[in-house]
């Protein structure tokens, strides 16, 4: 019995890191459509009418396409 559990633990430990990997994916500054669109006119203007100036923003954006192999 003490085998099943741990196989369940470790099931349990992979649908947690899925899930959170899932949630981070969802809540990425930029998804990969946006970044190979590349229409950086209308993400600057949108995140300007959302209250992003700083150049942190950019920075993030950059980072962004990055993880997806894209550079803005």
């Amino acid at each position: 019995m003490h085998h099943h559990s741990r196989h369940l633990a470790s099931f349990v430990a992979l649908a947690r890191i899925l899930i959170l990997a899932i949630f981070v994916a969802a809540c990425s500054v930029i998804n990969e459509e946006q970044c190979l669109q590349g229409d950086w006119h209308y993400i600057g203007y949108a995140d300007g009418e959302r209250g992003f100036y700083s150049n942190a923003r950019l920075t993030e954006i950059s980072e962004g396409c990055s993880a997806y192999g894209i550079a803005p």
